[in-house]
């Protein structure tokens, strides 16, 4: 029988990345033994942190808008207090100027790297190859199968230094190897690395980022498990912002792992291109996980996650 498949849609039911991961795990647990399941990156259920977003849902439940935000379609950028409480806090917590313009939200990060891989990166008009280039590997597995054409994903070797005397290793950027041309759709990397949580440098991304620019070409920054939420990171790091960075946050490790809420900020004709492909596929985020979240930011509840992260036996109380 003929396939009834495209190219495009061999490529997108081959088994790897993140598809491979969420099947084994499923065929696991249907098996009927009693297993510890550790998942791909579920975060821990800690009880203050289900909490928090208990409360937040009895708030919306409570509020007046909760109508208008399960029972209506929204803009396809995200739901506007959310955006507002990012906003907020970005801009006073690192003293930018961001925009609304400068604000996407997505289902989930993995969706920003998605829609990124294939606004940015493939071939041109002009049939000329753009890459989305990592700078070093190993790195997340889902970026693997993010872009339609495979032959555009090109990773580079790192360098590794080794500490013989504490029995610990860190790999780097090896930018001897790390070539960007104008042939670079964007550079993506994740900080800290899933899995292994290798955590770039400031002056490495900083230097990533001028050599990306001077090419004209994006950098977008994996923060799913870096400051300041869910601040996973163990390892001194500032978020580093540039005209040409795009910094990508996931709620997912913060505890809304089943409500897929990712968040980009960058210059305005990446974000909009990036909506566009969104409008697309699904509208928009869902707008439940959306209010809750931007309910806890707003509060300052959100804030929980650090603390817990370091102090995981502290009781706190902090209100929607």
């Amino acid at each position: 029988m003929t396939s009834l498949l495209t190219r495009f849609g061999t490529q997108m039911t081959r088994l790897n990345g993140v598809r491979a991961i969420m099947k084994d795990i499923v065929e696991t647990l249907q098996t009927g033994k009693e297993f510890i399941n550790l998942s791909a990156g579920n975060p821990v259920i800690l009880p203050e942190v289900e909490q928090l977003w208990r409360d937040c849902t009895t708030a919306l439940l409570a509020s007046r808008e909760y109508g208008e935000v399960v029972c209506r379609y929204g803009a396809s950028q995200g739901y506007a207090p959310l955006i507002e409480a990012v906003l907020a806090d970005f801009n006073q917590r690192y003293g930018l100027n961001l925009s609304d313009r400068n604000v996407l939200i997505t289902p989930g990060s993995q969706a920003i790297y998605f829609f990124a891989s294939n606004a940015l990166g493939g071939y041109t008009d002009e049939g000329v190859l753009k890459k989305i280039i990592l700078p070093l590997s190993p790195d997340y597995t889902g970026y693997g199968a993010v872009s339609l054409f495979p032959e555009a994903v090109v990773a580079c070797r790192p360098t590794i230094e080794v500490d013989e005397i504490h029995h610990r290793f860190k790999y780097h950027p090896d930018f001897s190897r790390l070539i960007l041309d104008d042939n670079t759709g964007f550079v993506l990397f994740s900080r800290p690395c899933n899995p292994t949580g290798n955590v770039l440098t400031d002056d490495e991304v900083r230097k990533i980022a001028a050599l990306a620019d001077a090419h004209s070409s994006p950098v977008f920054v994996d923060s799913a498990y870096a400051c300041p939420y869910p601040a996973l990171n163990f390892a001194e790091m500032t978020p580093v912002f540039a005209s040409n960075v795009v910094h990508c946050i996931s709620l997912s490790k913060a505890g809304l792992p089943g409500e897929r809420i990712g968040i980009a900020l960058g210059d305005e004709r990446v974000i909009n291109a990036l909506e566009s492909f969104q409008t697309n596929l699904c509208i928009h985020s869902s707008r439940y996980g959306q209010a809750i979240a931007a309910r806890a930011i707003q509060s300052g509840a959100l804030q929980i996650c650090r603390l817990m992260s370091f102090a995981p036996t502290t009781k706190l109380s902090l209100p929607c």
